[in-house]
């Protein structure tokens, strides 16, 4: 009878066991099906990637604002340099005054035509062929440890609900025993 006292104590002790295995058993199975869920990954994410929206994106007022700072560079870095060195004439006339027309000119056609250029490229761009090829490139065992990884919280909970569960389930057990010695035995 004394020995009841320790069925709390193995009962947790199992319960922690038999969910740390079946951690550990699911783990396993996350690692086999990595290739799997790299496909279910890329299929997914080409059921919800919408070209129209990648492009419309690119072209926004906001995207176009953001590349204007490093268009005005590179266009007057043109004209103040390789123009100049290309064709030479042009030194010769280009004053200040000519140099910042030619740049607001440029950067104004460029603002311009670059919404449509951008649509035209990711349209003819396979981006959804694109991204599943690279997706699929990444390997399973990367993507079975961030799931792991992941997943590591979940594990740690299920262990302690099983030594939880083994703990309740022997004290029910002792109950259990109590009550049968209560009535049957006395």
């Amino acid at each position: 009878m004394f020995l009841i006292i320790f069925f709390p104590i193995f009962g947790a002790f199992f319960g922690w066991l038999a969910h740390k295995i079946f951690s550990l058993i699911m783990q396993n199975s996350i690692r086999q099906q990595g290739a799997k869920m790299v496909q279910g990954i890329a299929s997914t994410m080409m059921q919800h990637l919408s070209v129209e929206e990648l492009a419309d994106h690119l072209v926004s007022e906001r995207s176009l604002a953001a590349l204007k700072p490093e268009l005005e560079k590179q266009i007057e870095q043109f004209i103040q340099h390789k123009l100049q060195e290309k064709i030479p004439l042009v030194a010769m006339f280009a004053g200040d005054k000519i140099v910042t027309q030619v740049k607001e000119l440029l950067l104004t056609e460029i603002q311009s035509s670059l919404p449509l250029i951008l649509k035209t490229y990711v349209q003819q761009v396979d981006i959804p062929e694109m991204l599943r090829e690279r997706i699929m490139q990444i390997p399973k065992e990367v993507v079975a440890m961030q799931v792991n990884e992941a997943l590591k919280p979940f594990y740690s909970r299920l262990q302690v609900f099983g030594a939880a569960w083994g703990f309740g389930l022997s004290i029910l057990f002792i109950i259990a025993i109590f009550i049968y010695n209560y009535i049957f035995l006395t």
